[in-house]
């Protein structure tokens, strides 16, 4: 079977495909620029069917091409986090141990990497050769490792196949309705499954896909003006940003995803006012995106809620011993989909707890009421969702921990109108250790990314402790709002 790309450039051929700056690439060309540049990884690195390939990027048009390259060479790419520091990508790549690695000229890393596996891509006018057959497509092939931040202080490389890629793709199109005049901007990291998402959503319906040369919310704004986008997929914090700066929804715009975790409920009031039309959504990574929708404009009533399956999707709430509960009984989230990923890479013990028989047992809780619609209490546990980034707060307690003078740490996050929530740690100290905020700071943005450092900290004598001993964090959220 041909791969999707090559299929695409059959049918949409001469069709705008990739708007970048003042540059417009049509599906044909994106299709002959990564042939030939699958040929060039085939003979100048021996690419073979299988091997990982880490990719390190910003939202490009390179990025693209060596996604569809790579998948031509029977691949895998893996997308990784720009925002890590090199420490935490250094951490990644050992576990992942991939046969090759690109590092965009746009990203400054020092990662410590075999430079003959390092791939580099040949400029545009280079001659390519094209004396290698590109590899069979498999539909169940994973098609890429996207990493998500899991609660055992571990992230997690989530297998997606193109099966799971094209169920998602299926299903979500039953509410977005997509063709070929359809114009998608890239508001979202290709690193994040709902970044990538729309790289597939374009290029299976024959929509194009415009790149803006940031992801700020100027950028955006400008792009949103200049191109006039029919589709976007936001958070809630760009959302809050663009309505603060004022900007209107153009006209042609059909629908604006919304998920990402909290979303406040005023929030949506506004943006509804204005007239931008939010369908809210849930879904995660190893849902390939959205399992569920709720369309604001039409369910007012019901705008705290995460909506109700997208077709073919099944959401139901199950108890402790995984059987399923009825109307209004507050348990764990399950979804059953084509799109729920095979499982994490290299992690069976994961897996195997995770992923059963089709089902995806998310760790998040809620309830489903009488009409079907999906009430989301909390998110994975413990993990912090911060401008729709997954934020695992054990990993900072851990670092944390191996700072002189301090006792004991928790992190969590307390809730933020901008952000959705803002990461937050609460610090016993040793006896006579005299530790500041700012020297926390510093230690820490040696450590992890920024985005992951604590805007808060709380010095406090004790945590608040249930009869086992754990630490009730609520009761501590309760106990930091009154400093």
């Amino acid at each position: 079977m041909s791969d999707w790309l090559s299929i695409a450039a059959g049918l949409f051929n001469t069709k705008e495909y990739i708007l970048t700056g003042d540059k417009t690439f049509s599906f044909a060309d994106i299709n002959e620029m990564s042939t030939s540049l699958s040929h060039y990884l085939q003979n100048e690195y021996g690419m073979e069917r299988g091997d990982i390939a880490a990719v390190i990027s910003e939202n490009n048009i390179d990025f693209i091409i060596l996604i569809f390259a790579l998948w031509k060479t029977g691949s895998i790419p893996v997308p990784i986090n720009i925002r890590l520091n090199d420490s935490e990508i250094g951490h990644l790549l050992s576990f992942l141990k991939p046969s090759f690695i690109y590092i965009d000229c746009g990203v400054k890393r020092n990662i410590d990497f075999d430079s003959d596996k390092i791939i580099h891509i040949p400029p545009e006018d280079t001659v390519l050769s094209a004396n290698t057959d590109n590899s069979e497509f498999d539909k169940n092939d994973t098609a890429l490792i996207l990493f998500t931040s899991g609660t055992s202080g571990k992230p997690k490389g989530v297998e997606l196949s193109f099966q799971n890629l094209k169920a998602s793709f299926d299903n979500s199109n039953t509410i977005l309705n997509q063709d070929i005049n359809d114009i998608w901007i890239a508001t979202l990291p290709f690193y994040h499954i709902g970044g990538f998402s729309i790289i597939i959503r374009s290029l299976l319906s024959g929509a194009s896909l415009s790149i803006p040369p940031g992801l700020n919310t100027k950028y955006l704004a400008d792009e949103i003006i200049k191109r006039k986008p029919t589709l976007l997929s936001l958070v809630s914090t760009q959302l809050k940003r663009l309505l603060e700066l004022g900007i209107k929804p153009n006209a042609p715009l059909k629908c604006v995803l919304l998920g990402g975790g909290y979303i406040e409920v005023p929030l949506l009031d506004q943006a509804i006012k204005a007239g931008w039309p939010v369908i809210k959504v849930y879904g995660s990574t190893e849902t390939s995106s959205l399992v569920t929708y709720l369309d604001c404009n039409k369910e007012k009533n019901y705008k705290s809620s995460g909506g109700k399956p997208l077709a073919n999707n099944r959401v139901f709430i199950v108890d402790d011993r995984k059987e399923p509960l009825p109307p209004n009984y507050k348990g764990e989230i399950a979804v059953k989909s084509g799109s729920c990923a095979k499982g994490y890479y290299n992690n069976p013990k994961e897996t195997n707890e995770k992923f059963c028989k089709g089902i995806y047992y998310t760790g998040d809780t809620g309830f489903i009421n009488e009409e079907g619609f999906l009430f989301i209490d909390s998110r994975r546990d413990d993990l912090i969702i911060s401008g729709g980034e997954n934020i695992n707060p054990i990993e900072i307690e851990t670092v944390l921990k191996g700072y002189p003078g301090i006792q004991n740490v928790t992190v969590f996050g307390l809730e933020d109108k901008e952000w959705g929530h803002i990461v937050s740690a609460a610090i016993i100290t040793n006896p006579g250790s005299n530790i500041s905020e700012y020297e926390l700071k510093e230690f820490l943005m040696k450590e992890i990314a920024s985005y992951k450092v604590p805007r808060k900290f709380y010095f406090v004598k004790e945590f608040p402790l249930g009869p086992l001993g754990k630490i009730q964090k609520e009761k501590l959220k309760e106990i930091v709002r009154k400093y």
